[in-house]
C-alpha cells in the first residue's frame, strides 16, 4: 500500500484525505515520524476528519503515546455524534488507551460510554471491537468474568 501511495503523492499534493491515508500507509509500515507529520498536515486542513483522528491515534499508540492519545481521542470525540461511523471505534482507542496508562476504570467507563450494546450505532465494527477488548484488557490484569460480562452486555 505504502509503495502504492508514495507513487501518487505528487499527484494528490496537499489534498487532506490522500494525506490520511497516505499517513497510515506510512504509520503501518513503520514510517512513524513521517506519518506523524502527514497526519498534522492532513488534520490541519481538516480538523474534524474521523478518519484523520483514527489515523492520529495510531500514530500515537504504535509511538508508545498512551496518555496523548487518550487525551487526543477525549477531547476529539467530545462533540462528535454517538451514531457518526467511527464513534465506536474511536471510542475503542480510548479504551486501549487507558489500559496502557493504567486506567482500567476510564477503559470500562469507555466501553460502558461508546462501546457496549446500545452505546454507540455508527459502526458496522462494534460487536468486533467489542471483543477485541477482552483479550486486552486480560493482558492488562483485569478479571475475565468482568470483561466478559461486559462485552456480552451483563
Amino acid at each position: 500500500m505504502l509503495a502504492l501511495l508514495d507513487g501518487l503523492a505528487t499527484e494528490y499534493g496537499d489534498d487532506w484525505w490522500f494525506g490520511m491515508a497516505h499517513a497510515f500507509a506510512q504509520c503501518e509500515a513503520g514510517q512513524r515520524e513521517t506519518a506523524r507529520k502527514a497526519i498534522d498536515r492532513s488534520m490541519a486542513a481538516h480538523p474534524r476528519n474521523a478518519h484523520g483522528a483514527h489515523v492520529r491515534a495510531h500514530v500515537l499508540y504504535e509511538s508508545g503515546e498512551d496518555a496523548a492519545g487518550r487525551a487526543y481521542l477525549d477531547e476529539w470525540l467530545r462533540d462528535y455524534p454517538a451514531a457518526a461511523q467511527l464513534h465506536c471505534h474511536l471510542t475503542w482507542h480510548v479504551a486501549i488507551f487507558s489500559l496502557g496508562v493504567g486506567r482500567p476504570d476510564r477503559a470500562w467507563q469507555a466501553y460502558s460510554g461508546g462501546i457496549a450494546p446500545g452505546a454507540s450505532c455508527g459502526s458496522a465494527g462494534q460487536h468486533a471491537d467489542r471483543c477485541r477488548l477482552v483479550p486486552l484488557a486480560r493482558r492488562a490484569g483485569q478479571r475475565a468474568s468482568r470483561s466478559t460480562a461486559l462485552v456480552r452486555g451483563a
